[in-house]
């Protein structure tokens, strides 16, 4: 592969490995200043952490029925990272955050095979780097960062054999998606996207020599997983009727085809708030006079079609809403999943118009994007970014973290065009979104550690932590996936406060002191960019 490398035009291999060295170094800088690898679990992650665990105990590898993802591969990754170390969130969260650096370099690497110029591949790695969302996830044991990140490196492989003609970079691309498929089920639209590209091309190289079935490998892998996956459940609690479970999400899929008008609607508003925002940076150094006026059609356009969407009856969620993974007064939503939330939402004005803002940065990007021919790298990340977001409109997956995806091909889309940036702008806007991102990151650790400091007084107390209502994280680890810890209710099934039931248990963690309860201790926490507060932890009156 290296006389691969060499052999491309404007790639000399010590000038590669140079600017993905500074990108592995600014990343360790700004990771040391954050210090993010807490021993605690983010969202959802205690779900795919449960595996891994069990895993180190030299159990089976198993994947709890609560989880949305077959992520085998983010497991194995995890566990062995772990080995030398036994089971904690902080190798778990490392695991994540390499992936996440790699992906980087990769994201740069395909830029510049797309002939983007190298002070604009730095700074459209940088737009995905200082990304609020982006950078949160890349240092927790979600499966967002892992999926993004395999998803970034198969489509610069891809690009690259399609650049090069190179039958083993095709391969190399063909086994990254099949470990993406090995994260998120959603992978399936790299390996179908590849397969277009290389069919549709205008030469013959990919129809040649069953390259096509190369292409299509991960789709074996991801049906071989879907085998694998039921005789690898690990039951816990009955989940008979709560939402947003597989099972759920498999009994819904009669409607997908029905509803699918109405979710493309709430997917472009998705897009136009998520990867709007995103590319500001890009966008307002794209301006000039001739995009500036195309841009102004355009998100006039965008603007009637959602203004319309709306007056439908159409209600999309909107950009740093309360409830989202980046809100304007938190990022990673993780306040409102502990019991007694009271803040006031975010103020329907700044939502708006961080959707117009959005928009508009949209909008820019769409009108830099002109040019008269896609080279067929580019044509396959168009295809994989459509693939992306028909899936997204297909099964609901109407959340902010799960349109990350989307932000790195809009990166790449736009700068193989080769705008004209205005460097200097693109650099103030990269170091405030950087400033907002850091700051984010470091009010959700404050609240973090306040709320696990609580629950380890009261494991330290002796309290049992069938005893403990902690909200969705707390529940979830400490009781969800170790039912022997758990509270039973009187037919001997597991009832769990926020995961499966709403019983009163005896101690309670929470944002504010709920009526009746007795205030034990108070742990404080302070945001820069939030308003700060306590965690209390509570005697119960009532309870069970």
């Amino acid at each position: 592969m290296s006389g691969v490398l060499i052999r491309i035009p404007g790639w000399p291999p010590s000038e590669r490995q140079r600017d993905c060295l500074v990108i592995v170094v600014a990343s360790v800088v700004v990771t040391l200043l954050v210090r993010p690898f807490q021993n605690t679990p983010f969202l959802d992650d205690w779900v795919y952490a449960w595996s891994v665990e069990n895993l180190l105990k030299g159990g089976r590898l198993l994947v709890p029925e609560w989880s949305n993802n077959i992520n085998i591969a983010q497991i194995l990754w995890g566990w062995l990272l772990s080995l030398p170390f036994g089971f904690s969130f902080v190798p778990l969260r490392i695991s994540t955050w390499l992936v996440a650096v790699a992906s980087l370099c990769g994201l740069y690497l395909m830029l510049r095979d797309l002939e983007v110029p190298r002070v604009d591949a730095l700074l459209g790695t940088a737009t995905l780097g200082v990304y609020p969302i982006f950078a949160l996830l890349s240092v927790t044991f979600m499966t967002d960062v892992p999926f993004v990140s395999l998803t970034i490196l198969a489509s610069f492989a891809m690009v690259r054999a399609m650049k090069a003609r190179s039958t083993p970079w095709l391969i190399a691309a063909a086994a990254l998606a099949s470990l993406a498929a090995g994260v998120r089920m959603v992978a399936i639209v790299t390996p179908v996207a590849m397969f277009l590209a290389l069919v549709l091309s205008g030469d013959s190289w990919g129809r040649r020599h069953g390259r096509w079935a190369i292409a299509l490998f991960p789709l074996a892998v991801f049906a071989a997983v879907c085998w694998w996956y039921p005789s690898h459940i690990f039951y816990s609690a009955d989940l008979t009727g709560i939402g947003d479970t597989t099972a759920e999400r498999i009994s819904m899929l009669p409607f997908a085809l029905p509803l699918l008008p109405r979710m493309l609607g709430e997917t472009l508003a998705l897009m136009a708030g998520t990867v709007g925002l995103a590319l500001l940076p890009l966008a307002i150094a794209c301006l000039r006079p001739h995009i500036l006026r195309r841009a102004i059609v355009y998100t006039v356009t965008l603007v009637l079609v959602l203004a319309a969407l709306y007056a439908a009856g159409l209600r999309y969620p909107l950009p740093l809403m309360t409830g989202s993974t980046w809100a304007l007064n938190e990022l990673g939503g993780t306040s409102l999943l502990v019991p007694n939330y009271s803040v006031p939402p975010v103020s329907a004005v700044i939502c708006w118009s961080a959707l117009a803002v959005g928009a508009f940065s949209l909008a820019t990007a769409m009108a830099a994007m002109k040019r008269n021919r896609w080279t067929a790298g580019e044509r396959f990340l168009i295809l994989a970014m459509g693939g992306h977001f028909l899936l997204i409109a297909l099964i609901w997956l109407i959340n902010d973290r799960y349109a990350i995806v989307l932000v790195p091909y809009a990166i790449a889309v736009l700068l193989a065009a080769r705008p004209q940036l205005h460097r200097a702008t693109a650099t103030v806007g990269l170091i405030i979104v950087m400033i907002v991102t850091m700051a984010g990151i470091r009010d959700h650790l404050s609240y973090n550690r306040a709320l696990w400091a609580a629950v380890d007084t009261l494991n330290q107390a002796g309290v049992p932590e069938r005893d403990i209502n902690g909200g969705y994280m707390v529940n979830g680890w400490l009781q969800y996936v170790h039912p022997e810890r758990a509270y039973r209710n009187a037919r001997g099934n597991i009832e769990i406060p926020w995961v499966n039931g709403d019983n009163v248990l005896p101690y309670e963690i929470a944002n504010e002191v709920a009526e009746g309860s007795h205030v034990l201790q108070t742990f404080g926490y302070e945001r820069w960019l939030g308003p700060s507060g306590h965690i209390y932890v509570l005697r119960r009156g009532h309870v069970r």
